[in-house]
């Protein structure tokens, strides 16, 4: 029995140091992962703290005000400014090369203060709320805008070469954000995600249900495409390598169900 159980404590240790090798870094949401260790004193105690790490609203508040207010400056920049006019120049037009910047550009531009006013204060307490449950938060900002501007752009209304359908603000990201944080809660069933998902539905779930709703002079398309986003990036942040091959790797070779209860019992 005691050759049995140094063998199997042997086995576990040196899993937990290859494992450690594997997952020593930043996983792909950007959270911190420790290495995995056994306490050599309790086999039974499988010390296990990967992606745990949450960064403070604090912390990246500071990216939150900038992106904001890099969209007021392009608005008040545009209006003041003569002769330019970045609605005509970068708007996204669906299945047209001139619109193909618009992907980009599309979540910075906005018709008049009325627009921009009504897509601010979303903004703010969403990725702030981002911000505040997951670290380099503005990847998924990215993936998010990137997402949701191609999808406009391959399945978006469009008229004739005549009479194009412009897009533009930030309505897109908005709606992915509400999606993303309740969508990724119901994947990770992680308490701080579900409180937020919770928070952003009784919020935002109004907006978000008649946003979709076609109307007149509302880009409603871009609200879908900008949902679906959100959708998109919360399965692919559920489903990344890391999570998938190295965490389900530490599970199969690291299980508690492989250590005795109690080391010192023998039979």
């Amino acid at each position: 029995m005691a050759d049995k159980f140094k063998s199997l404590l042997g086995h576990a240790n040196e899993s937990a140091k290859h494992i450690g090798r594997s997952i020593t870094g930043r996983d792909a949401l950007g959270n911190e992962v420790k290495e995995e260790k056994i306490d050599l004193s309790n086999p039974t105690k499988i010390l296990t703290s990967p992606a745990s790490a949450m960064r403070t609203v604090k912390d990246e508040l500071f990216g939150v005000l900038f992106f904001v207010a890099l969209i007021w400056i392009v608005y008040w920049g545009d209006t003041l400014v003569p002769f330019i006019n970045l609605n005509e120049l970068f708007p996204l037009i669906p299945r047209t090369l001139r619109g193909l910047p618009g992907i980009f550009t599309m979540t910075f531009l906005h018709g008049d203060v009325k627009h921009l006013v009504q897509n601010t204060v979303p903004l703010i307490v969403l990725l702030t709320l981002l911000a505040g449950s997951r670290g380099r938060s503005w990847l998924i900002v990215i993936s998010i805008m990137i997402v949701s501007g191609v999808l406009l752009w391959l399945v978006g209304r469009n008229g004739s070469d005549a009479l194009e359908k412009v897009h533009v603000g930030a309505s897109g990201l908005v709606m992915g954000l509400i999606t993303f944080l309740i969508a990724s809660a119901v994947i990770e069933r992680r308490i701080i995600p579900m409180i937020i998902a919770v928070v952003v539905g009784l919020l935002f779930g109004t907006n978000l249900l008649f946003g979709m709703i076609p109307a007149k002079g509302i880009s409603w398309d871009g609200h879908i495409c900008g949902a679906l986003a959100g959708i998109i990036v919360a399965f692919g942040c559920a489903h990344t390598w890391f999570s998938k091959e190295v965490l389900g790797l530490r599970e199969e070779l690291v299980t508690k169900r492989d250590i005795p209860v109690n080391p010192h019992q023998s039979s």
